[in-house]
């Protein structure tokens, strides 16, 4: 289970670049291309292949008609909302990185932590 991060406070993903989506109904379908297909990560980038964030960017906004738009390594964001999907592993948080905005899926994994 995935542990949940809490609105209004502030955070960080300090190994890896985050794709960040519109809204979550197009992460949604974002996380349900990449499970049907071998495509680019839906989810974020780890930092040491940061020459391939721009294209999982591009392809992801080609493929699903929008711009994605990425954050890097330890670029400070806060959680504005959230909305879990029930029987999966994907959370999605809206988010607000300075003046950008969207939604990122969060996983475990990715080691997203809270900042002061």
């Amino acid at each position: 289970m995935t542990k949940k991060l809490e609105i209004g406070k502030l955070y960080q993903s300090p190994k890896y670049y985050l794709l960040v989506y519109p809204s979550s109904e197009i992460a949604l379908e974002a996380v349900a291309m990449a499970s049907a297909t071998t495509a680019t990560t839906a989810t974020s980038v780890p930092a040491a292949f940061s020459n391939t964030l721009p294209g999982a960017a591009t392809y992801w906004s080609e493929e699903l008609g929008c711009t994605v738009r990425y954050s890097k390594p330890n670029e400070i964001f806060m959680i504005v909302d959230h909305e879990e999907e029930k029987d999966r592993t994907d959370d999605f948080y809206h988010v607000v990185f300075g003046e950008i905005q969207g939604w990122i899926i969060h996983r475990e994994w990715m080691k997203i932590e809270k900042t002061l």
